[in-house]
């Protein structure tokens, strides 16, 4: 289901957001997040920053 697989996105948008909090230089670097349009065959990816990601709510990070 989409919403199942817009939760599976969340989850490895979150990991990656956890591992740059560790390594932010604090200088508003991007990170490259995976689209959470709900389509698994989709492998987009969005260059955001940690702030900006944080912002965001669960299925907004979409690269289309």
């Amino acid at each position: 289901s989409r919403s199942a697989a817009v939760s599976i996105r969340r989850y490895a948008n979150d990991e990656v957001a956890r591992t740059a909090e560790r390594l932010d230089a604090g200088d508003g670097g991007e990170y490259d997040f995976v689209c959470e349009c709900g389509d698994l065959s989709c492998m987009d990816l969005v260059r955001l920053t940690l702030a900006k990601y944080q912002t965001l709510a669960p299925g907004s990070v979409v690269a289309h």
